[in-house]
């Protein structure tokens, strides 16, 4: 069956997705990381994208964004997606792409999603195996939400600012969330709707979508069974 196009509304929040491909990393120490923020932080602002959080793991690239048109993202993506190969490429002296393929977006509900998604994007370092707590790892957004280090640059959605009324209490909610994590239920709807591309949220939400895009946004009743789990902890490649 033919892929659905990818679905992309303006001032809504998108979970993109890109993997390196066969599974092989695509980062390769601490300046390989800080070249991909670095393009982030040049790219957002430029193609008018709000980054709220990301998480960069040794094989797959997750960014939580907000566009302000319907072609934003792919936009920031393909740019991004160009501009890290080509850096690394030089960097290394070697040729060919890093990436499998195109890149996986979702959209979610904003004012009921955007925070567990920024609890799973902060997590999946823990999740993967590749920390041992959130806070331990340097390549996500953790560090703005829990005020450890924060990044001027990322854009703080509206529902994190109603975790508390100070900056104490949000990120005191914010941490207790974290430690209190996602159940696998959870994660899973995460990974399949990511992978598949269907968006997340109430149903006036996605009526709402269904309405805007003039496409459908709910998977058939038949079909192939959820996506499991991966290694990386939210690639969606089975193992």
């Amino acid at each position: 069956m033919a892929r659905l196009p990818r679905l992309s509304l303006a001032d809504v929040p998108h979970h993109v997705l890109q993997r390196g491909i066969n599974s092989q990393p695509v980062f390769d120490g601490d300046d390989d990381y800080r070249r991909m923020l670095e393009l982030l932080r040049e790219l957002a602002p430029r193609l008018d994208v709000r980054v709220h959080g990301y998480c960069l793991l040794p094989g797959c690239v997750h960014l939580l964004m907000t566009p302000s048109d319907e072609t934003a993202i792919g936009r920031i993506m393909q740019s991004l997606s160009r501009d890290y190969v080509r850096s690394v490429n030089r960097a290394r002296r070697r040729t060919g792409t890093l990436w499998d393929g195109r890149y996986r977006s979702t959209l979610l509900e904003a004012q009921s999603l955007v925070v567990s998604r920024l609890i799973f994007l902060d997590s999946l370092p823990v999740w993967s195996g590749v920390a041992g707590q959130a806070e331990q790892y340097p390549w996500s957004s953790h560090g703005s939400y829990a005020g450890t280090e924060p990044e001027s640059w990322i854009s703080v959605p509206d529902p994190y600012w109603r975790l508390g009324n100070t900056p104490f209490e949000r990120q005191a909610v914010y941490l207790r969330h974290i430690r209190e994590g996602l159940d696998q239920r959870q994660r899973e709807e995460i990974q399949a709707s990511v992978y598949k591309g269907w968006p997340m949220g109430s149903a006036a939400f996605l009526n709402e979508v269904e309405r805007r895009s003039g496409r459908r946004v709910r998977p058939r009743k038949a079909g192939r069974p959820p996506v499991q789990p991966s290694s990386c902890g939210g690639c969606g490649r089975r193992r």
